[in-house]
């Protein structure tokens, strides 16, 4: 079980569509690994099936990752799907993956300043607290995505602030709202348990109305 130091979040580095924690676990057993190395996979805006945002689970937190040589044993990792080098996260990426960010730094006591991307993994191996043998050349998360809003939308949140304003995220047209009720409602068996909580909202008469507006 790794001794949860630091947070690291990645770029699936891939652009192209449907990608998923499956996909990557196939990926990562092509390479002969155990199963898919990042704890974490939170879904980009070009899935058929799940939506913006939607997090998967991946490796069990139990169980060291596969994910930042040399540091695995003392880290978790989160891979955001899409390229960074391509595009930045989308927004409901944002909000996802800071709101876990924030869940697993408070569940494990990692100061903000240990939640890195995957690059910044050469930080601390130049402050000797990492062999130079876990030094890497990628650009993981990419290029697109700036490391430092991470962390500051992380401290908002943990300062009792909101993400959603932050990134974004906040008022959303009608059509937006609607759009995102019918994709639930098209995934409703993905809930599970709580799939009739879901109807009983879903098939209030005020959604109904919106709906049918």
């Amino acid at each position: 079980m790794p001794n949860v130091k630091y947070l690291f979040f990645h770029t699936a580095a891939a652009d192209i569509r449907n990608v998923d924690a499956r996909r990557i676990d196939r990926w990562h057993r092509d390479k002969g690994w155990s199963g898919i190395g990042y704890h974490y996979v939170i879904i980009d805006d070009r899935h058929d099936t799940l939506p913006d945002g939607a997090v998967e689970k991946g490796r069990a937190e139990n169980r060291n990752g596969a994910q930042v040589l040399g540091a695995n044993s003392i880290s978790l990792g989160i891979c955001c799907v899409g390229h960074g080098n391509v595009t930045d996260f989308t927004q409901a990426q944002k909000v996802s993956l800071v709101n876990l960010l924030v869940k697993l730094a408070d569940k494990y006591n990692v100061p903000t300043e240990n939640i890195l991307g995957h690059r910044e993994v050469n930080t601390l191996v130049d402050s000797d607290i990492l062999d130079e043998s876990a030094r890497t050349s990628k650009s993981c998360p990419g290029n697109k995505v700036d490391t430092n809003e991470i962390r500051g939308l992380v401290e908002v949140a943990r300062s009792g602030g909101t993400i959603a304003s932050a990134t974004g995220l906040g008022a959303q047209s009608p059509d937006v709202v609607v759009e995102a009720l019918r994709i639930i409602a098209a995934n409703e068996e993905m809930l599970g348990n709580a799939r009739e909580e879901w109807r009983n909202f879903f098939f209030n008469g005020e959604i109904q109305a919106l709906m049918e507006s």
